[in-house]
């Protein structure tokens, strides 16, 4: 296995860190500490306050940074009801944070599964609702189980982690700097910085390799896979087989191989369904043999925020950049799949697409750092 090294120069450059700054603030453009340490006066970026904060960032890196305590707080998940316990970097150590991806993007994706989504650039919701609708509809695909992690960032261990980041990475200064996210919160991983998405989906590579590739049988000298087609997207696994006996070896297998090498278990509500009898409900849609649809929490979310708007503009005549770029984001759910009804009647009456986008438009370019 092919193990990188010099990775440092590229972390603490000041390339990079204008980079991260960049990358950083594209969905904090109204933060108030974004305004206040870059801002502009006029709602955007100061180009010398950016030049300066790049230089700071090097300059703590090159002398020695270390995580400062992120700000812990509850937030309830509006889909789910759930309650997230989230802890949110300074904006400093959030940059510091980008930079550090930056820096070992590449040894962390080189040997990544191709279905491993979310979070990864180009392997979004879209890419994984094509993939399944492709699936959904082979002959191949018969039966199929969702299985998800028992508190999944919470439950990571830590040691492992850093141990896989040393079979990838020989420069000992990154991983110096790798170790300080790694243990920043003590056990598992912190909900809400950048870096967590990411080591989150390095910590199960080699349990993605072990579904697709360790896992079959053989019968007439014929290699048949346990599971013919497998998304992961971040903790949430879709299976889909042939045969209901060679998911539940599988599922079985697969129970074993995260507990005994990483620590983690499956939550005891998972169920081998159907594919002909039920819905796939994976990644916000739910997929049958001949469409997609919504699921259910979307489709009444972006229903109930389509009347918001549309009552939030007739008595105050504007848009907040919030809302707008909210509906936006669930439109863009409901172009995806079979819902033009519903567009039609509770969508197009209620918002103006272009009002929307001209909204989202006018405050991206008031950022515009050239």
């Amino acid at each position: 296995m092919k193990r990188y090294k010099e990775l440092w120069q590229k972390f603490c450059s000041y390339d990079n860190a204008i980079l991260a700054i960049t990358n950083g603030v594209k969905y904090k453009k109204t933060n108030r500490s974004v305004v206040r340490r870059l801002g502009d006066g006029k709602g955007g970026l100061d180009p010398d306050k950016v030049h300066e904060m790049a230089n700071k960032l090097v300059k703590i890196i090159e002398e020695g940074w270390q995580p400062s305590p992120c700000r812990h707080i509850s937030r309830r998940c509006k889909s789910t009801g759930k309650v997230r316990e989230i802890d949110c970097p300074t904006l400093t150590d959030h940059f510091i944070h980008w930079m550090l991806i930056l820096a070992i993007k590449e040894p962390m994706t080189r040997g990544m599964y191709k279905y491993s989504c979310g979070s990864i650039p180009n392997r979004g919701i879209n890419f994984a609702k094509k993939s399944v609708e492709r699936w959904v509809r082979s002959t191949k695909s018969k039966w199929f189980v969702k299985l998800d992690i028992v508190k999944f960032y919470p439950s990571i261990n830590n040691d492992i982690l850093s141990s896989l980041f040393r079979r990838v990475i020989k420069d000992e200064r990154m991983l110096n700097e790798i170790d300080k996210v790694v243990y920043m919160i003590g056990d598992g991983l912190a909900i809400g910085t950048y870096t967590s998405q990411w080591f989150a989906n390095f910590y199960l590579q080699s349990l993605d390799h072990f579904i697709k590739q360790e896992l079959y049988k053989t019968r007439r000298d014929k290699r048949l896979n346990y599971v013919n087609y497998y998304l992961r997207y971040m903790d949430d696994m879709l299976l889909i087989g042939t045969s209901k006996r060679d998911l539940q070896k599988a599922i079985k297998a697969i129970s074993a191989k995260l507990k005994e090498n990483f620590g983690l278990e499956i939550k005891i509500s998972w169920e081998i369904k159907d594919i002909d009898k039920y819905s796939i409900d994976i990644i916000g849609y739910r997929f049958y043999r001949t469409h997609t649809i919504l699921r259910k929490r979307i489709f009444l979310r972006t229903k109930r925020l389509a009347k918001k708007i549309h009552k939030i503009k007739k008595n105050r005549g504007v848009i907040n950049l919030h809302n707008a770029q909210a509906m936006m984001s669930l439109i863009g759910w409901a172009s995806h799949c079979n819902n033009k009804k519903f567009y039609n009647k509770y969508i197009k009456p209620n918002v103006n697409l272009n009002e929307l986008k001209g909204v989202i438009s006018y405050e991206s370019k008031k950022y515009n750092t050239s």
